[in-house]
C-alpha cells in the first residue's frame, strides 16, 4: 500500500541508501520505504520476528535489528526482508 506512512505503527528508526528511505518499527517487525524523500511510503507489512529498533545501510543491503528475540533481517529494496 502506497501513501502516507502508517501512523498506527510505532516507528523506531529510519535510514537512507540507494535512493531510498527505509523506516522500521514495532508491530512484529514492520518496515516501509520511500522513493521520494519521505513524501509517500510503501508499507512492506510485518516481516515477523520481534520489534525492530534500528536499521542501517551498507554494501547495497538494509539491515534491521530486533534485539527482543527477532534477530536481524536483511533487504535490498526495503520491502522484501529475509532472516
Amino acid at each position: 500500500k502506497q501513501g502516507n506512512i502508517n501512523t498506527s505503527k510505532e516507528w523506531r528508526a529510519v535510514t537512507y541508501g540507494n535512493g531510498l528511505y527505509v523506516a522500521v518499527g514495532k508491530s512484529g517487525g514492520c518496515a516501509a520505504r520511500s522513493e521520494d524523500g519521505g513524501k509517500t511510503w510503501t508499507d512492506s507489512g510485518s516481516f515477523g520476528g520481534g520489534n525492530s529498533t534500528g536499521v542501517a545501510f551498507g554494501n547495497g543491503v538494509f539491515i534491521s535489528a530486533a534485539p527482543d528475540g527477532g534477530g536481524c533481517r536483511m533487504s535490498t529494496d526495503g520491502l522484501v526482508w529475509e532472516a
